[in-house]
């Protein structure tokens, strides 16, 4: 019986051999290949992941840090307009109140929209926790 048991034992590492040298053999010649190599930009980015851009706006709606942006102002208490380089309207937004440094901003919430009328821009309301607009720093980005 251990003979059996032997030979079946046998038979099955043979056959997983041949099969993992199979498989083997194909992953290395997929690896050898490579990953396939995208161009850069200026901003460091191949164009596929470039998508609108994004903004870092201080209180008073300048712009601290930004990607692929044209502008952005402080329109009225708690209201902003962010532009972009390209068409936005079809795009997702997504922003966070958050400050510009390591300091944290204080609690609040923000809601975005595309601008009525331009293509090129979002809109960002920023609010305290009771729900009435202030001016908070903000963090937007626009993914297409």
């Amino acid at each position: 019986m251990l003979s059996h048991v032997s030979a079946r034992l046998r038979y099955t590492l043979l056959i997983a051999a041949f099969v993992m040298v199979g498989f083997g053999t194909w992953g290395i010649a997929q690896a050898q290949d490579g990953p396939q190599v995208v161009p850069g930009t200026v901003a460091g980015m191949p164009p596929t992941a470039q998508g609108a851009g994004w903004a870092v706006v201080r209180i008073d709606g300048v712009r601290v840090r930004q990607f692929r942006t044209t502008a952005s102002a402080r329109l009225a208490i708690g209201q902003y307009r962010v532009t972009f380089a390209q068409a936005v309207n079809g795009c997702e937004y997504a922003a966070t109140v958050g400050d510009i440094s390591v300091n944290f901003e204080p609690p609040g919430d923000i809601a975005v929209r595309s601008t009525p009328g331009n293509v090129l821009a979002v809109d960002v309301f920023t609010f305290t926790p009771a729900g009435a607009l202030a001016d908070r720093e903000f963090h937007l980005s626009v993914n297409c």
